[in-house]
């Protein structure tokens, strides 16, 4: 029987990428939101002579400042003639294995997703062949990267080392970098908005599942949840960054509860799409994330009847 759409966790989902890695003919394509120089060596080293690699990896000011991805990770790329790019909107874990075999997973590229010393974090996923409609929506992830050279890398590098000696309270990219690297979000999909609001996360509840799917949305560790990471995880996810960018380029100065529904309604991807109800939901809790928000620029003033939004 054939080894595919079995589940793999932990050590034999290292195993099923080191095995597909091998048969490899001539492109390897991943997307990992981390990704550590140990486990780019790991790679390599099953890696077969000849092929084209590419890695995008999420590369928010706080995932390199905290030091959940390596910013050499580039330079490992660049010595082996690998591609590397950013995508700060990814949150995906995909290894694509010659435009054909996929590997879809929780495990990031890293020591610990991969379990590459022999511990790691529980993750667990899945290898398809895909077809045509599968590797079209795989291609919509490559549309936001930015591939990176050495003039970009040393900007990021400078902005970081910023970031490390002065601890600011917010960790966001300067204006000239954030204009190269955050290209504007113009649709959403229903995993992406928030289903519940920041006091549910202080204290949750993992049988709840608007909860269960807001903690993995922001990548959340549930033993080290505070106000301030929430805040931080808030203005860096694709949500915030939509809503900004509407505000930005308003045509109206009606940009209220009801302005929110009726655009994120029609911005929303999704087939069939959601019902107007559950859009008024999931607006509610968007407004109650910017009223917790202290990080936020968008400024919320309230009326009798309703609350108005306007950039600060």
């Amino acid at each position: 029987m054939s080894d595919l759409h079995h589940i793999f966790i932990n050590e034999d989902f290292k195993n099923q990428l080191s095995k597909q890695t091998q048969k490899l003919e001539s492109s390897l394509l991943i997307y990992s939101a981390f990704v550590k120089t140990s486990a780019l060596r790991w790679l390599k080293s099953v890696l077969p002579e000849n092929i084209n690699v590419s890695i995008v990896a999420r590369w928010q000011p706080n995932d390199l400042a905290m030091h959940a991805s390596d910013l050499d990770a580039y330079d490992f790329c660049k010595e082996n003639q690998w591609s590397f790019g950013i995508q700060n909107s990814l949150h995906s874990k995909v290894f694509i294995f010659d435009n054909r075999t996929v590997l879809l997973g929780s495990a990031n590229l890293t020591d610990r997703g991969l379990s590459i010393s022999g511990s790691g974090n529980l993750e667990v996923g899945t290898v398809i062949e895909a077809n045509i409609k599968d590797l079209q929506r795989l291609q919509r992830l490559e549309e936001g990267v930015v591939w990176l050279d050495d003039s970009l890398h040393q900007q990021i590098s400078d902005h970081i080392t910023s970031i490390e000696s002065s601890q600011p309270r917010k960790l966001s990219w300067s204006h000239s970098l954030q204009k190269v690297l955050e290209k504007p979000i113009e649709y959403m999909w229903v995993n992406e908005l928030l289903w519940s609001d920041p006091d549910s996360l202080l204290f949750p509840d993992l049988n709840n599942e608007d909860v269960e799917h807001d903690i993995h949305l922001l990548n959340l560790d549930i033993d080290f949840i505070s106000k301030e990471l929430l805040d931080q995880k808030f203005i860096n996810s694709n949500l915030y960054k939509f809503l900004v960018h509407r505000l930005e380029n308003a045509s109206t100065q009606y940009t209220n509860f009801g302005w929110v529904t009726e655009m994120l309604h029609n911005a929303v991807l999704d087939s069939p799409p959601p019902q107007r109800v559950d859009i008024k939901h999931y607006v509610a809790q968007l407004f109650s994330w910017l009223e917790f928000s202290q990080l936020s620029c968008i400024a919320l003033t309230r009326y009798e009847k309703t609350i108005s939004l306007s950039l600060k």
